[in-house]
């Protein structure tokens, strides 16, 4: 029986790996399987349960749109379900460029996402580099990513994760709403 523990573990991972962690020698076609019926569960289920924001993420993201603040995401999610949960939610046109799960080759902590959004923002008008970004997450691997990437970073108390005192206290900022984010 799965326990709030052993279901955490599997936060953060990509698709396919969280399904080889709980179940050991999963063939590639039960993995074709498994996926084909999670989109399909996460797309009805995203209609009966629509997302919500937590509390002061939409003037947040407004306030630090209007300060010229560059925005991107880097999830395990698959890019489809990440671009529909952002549309759903009405932030998507916030973020600059968004990496999901199938998109990398090396998933959280590895720094490769957050490499690839500086690669992908870098030929713009300006250099972005991990000194002038900050990773902002609720997991222990968004932290460890952001800190692999040589970026500041930023746990949040809320989300699925549960970070504990001394991960947060890894983190270079930690905040219990959002909008604490501006004033960082």
């Amino acid at each position: 029986m799965a326990t709030p523990e052993t279901i955490a573990e599997g936060i953060g991972m990509e698709f396919r790996d969280c399904y080889r962690h709980y179940v050991p020698g999963i063939d590639e076609a039960t993995l074709d399987a498994c996926e084909i019926a999670h989109r399909r569960i996460f797309a009805t289920t995203r209609l009966t349960h629509p997302p919500v924001l937590y509390p002061h993420v939409m003037e947040t993201l407004q306030t630090l749109r209007d300060r010229g603040v560059t925005m991107a995401i880097a999830s395990s999610r698959s890019s489809e379900e990440l671009r529909q949960l952002l549309s759903d939610l009405h932030i998507a046109p916030f973020f600059s460029v968004v990496i999901g799960g199938e998109q990398v080759t090396h998933v959280k902590p590895d720094p490769e996402a957050v490499l690839r959004i500086f690669d992908t923002l870098s030929p713009s008008s300006f250099h972005f580099s991990p000194s002038s970004s900050l990773v902002v997450g609720d997991m222990e691997v968004d932290i460890r990513m952001g800190i692999n990437a040589h970026t500041s970073t930023c746990a949040v108390t809320y989300g699925y994760g549960h970070l504990s005192d001394s991960q947060r206290q890894t983190a270079d900022y930690c905040i219990d709403r959002f909008d604490q984010l501006l004033s960082l």
